[in-house]
């Protein structure tokens, strides 16, 4: 490893930085390489770019020993790595396995509150939502903690009511103060097909992917559990606990698994 970037903030600045890079590969290009099988010569990757959104798709054997499960598996060869608000076990890992003088860290500056904009939108905001008034006082008495500039915490504000009373108004109105842009998600998607649980089979194979990657000094005390059929909401396949275990060991032995065989030791 040459060279290892890391971008801490917002996702504009990683992009804007990675942008003309030439030679490029994402996470899912050297997943699916190393979940192949066996590869000789290893994947030459010159810059391994991942983003913010990249983590959360991640199966769980590749998030413990990112180092040694990814970055130096001996089926990829990796140069130069450009890392996105990276999770804290991953961040960590990296430190630990990498020396300083390679890792160069990028924090987004955000425009501070002043006194001046806290202002504006106590003036303006009776013009942009209507009959709200208490809602920016009890906001501005939040938002005036960002002002202290030891606190390390984010200041959070939940807006909660009916359709058509100014919610995503005040959002707006606030980024627009603030000169920041709107993040906005539809968290209905959790009432649909959008956002699914793992099938049967889904989960048994993580748990063999899983297994294969953890040191075989460890004891597994539960794969799965029992839970109470009255109160289950889902998934209905975790009743039949004993079928899992018993197509868990099928599926290793179908793999020729044994835990920890695809560990890679530094």
């Amino acid at each position: 490893m040459e060279k290892i970037e890391i971008y801490w903030g917002a996702d504009k600045d990683f992009e804007t930085a990675t942008e003309l890079l030439d030679n490029i590969n994402f996470l899912a290009d050297v997943l699916n390489h190393i979940n192949e099988g066996p590869k000789d010569p290893p994947m030459e990757v010159e810059n391994l770019l991942i983003h913010t959104d990249d983590y959360g798709g991640v199966k769980e054997w590749a998030l413990l020993g990112f180092s040694n499960n990814i970055l130096r598996n001996l089926k990829v060869t990796v140069k130069n790595l450009w890392l996105c608000n990276p999770p804290i076990k991953i961040y960590e890992d990296i430190v630990k396995n990498y020396d300083k003088e390679i890792i160069k860290e990028h924090k987004t500056l955000y425009p501070e509150i002043s006194v001046e904009s806290m202002r504006k939108m106590s003036e303006g905001f009776n013009e942009s939502v209507i009959g709200q008034p208490h809602v920016i006082k009890q906001s501005l008495a939040s938002i005036y903690a960002l002002r202290n500039s030891e606190r390390k915490r984010p200041v959070t504000l939940l807006f909660l009511g009916d359709s058509g009373i100014g919610k995503t108004e005040t959002a707006k109105y606030i980024a627009r103060i603030i000169g920041e842009p709107i993040f906005r998600k539809q968290f209905s998607m959790y009432q649909n097909n959008q956002f699914t649980m793992l099938t049967r089979d889904e989960y048994i194979d993580l748990v063999t992917e899983q297994l294969s990657y953890l040191p075989e000094n460890i004891v597994i005390e539960r794969l799965t559990g029992d839970g109470n059929v009255d109160d289950l909401v889902a998934p209905d396949w975790s009743i039949k606990k004993v079928t899992i275990l018993n197509d868990i060991d099928k599926l290793m032995v179908k793999k020729n698994y044994v835990q920890g065989c695809n560990l890679v030791q530094k």
